[in-house]
């Protein structure tokens, strides 16, 4: 059974032996995953910023996202590609990539709500 912790999640196992529970603890999940997770959640999710999508056209680089939580909700999205030449990082698009920027859910949507994010 998991079970939400402050900093990870929490599986409890029954040992083979005494047949006591003991907990496994992993890792917070990453910004990606969660990415993901949201994007499968998302029916009118633009293309070109679907995670499946990025993953196939950021070859020369990396894409990372800059999530907007409330109440434990994912609310705002912004995927970007992040490029290295020599020394410097810089943000660029991706090839075939028509437009990349925030996406808000739909209860966010509203103007008053835009302009609050």
């Amino acid at each position: 059974m998991l079970q939400p912790d402050s900093e990870s999640l929490v599986i409890g196992i029954r040992c083979c032996f005494c047949n006591r529970r003991n907990p496994l603890t992993f890792p917070p999940m990453s910004k990606k995953e969660l990415y993901r997770q949201f994007c499968k959640q998302q029916e009118d999710l633009p293309l070109f910023i679907q995670d499946w999508y990025l993953d196939a056209v950021c070859q020369d680089g990396e894409w990372d996202v800059a999530l907007v939580e409330e109440g434990g909700k994912i609310v705002a999205a912004l995927p970007f590609f992040v490029k290295r030449k020599w020394f410097a990082r810089y943000v660029t698009m991706p090839v075939f990539t028509k437009y990349m920027g925030v996406y808000l859910t739909a209860e966010m949507q509203k103007l008053g709500e835009e302009h609050r994010l």
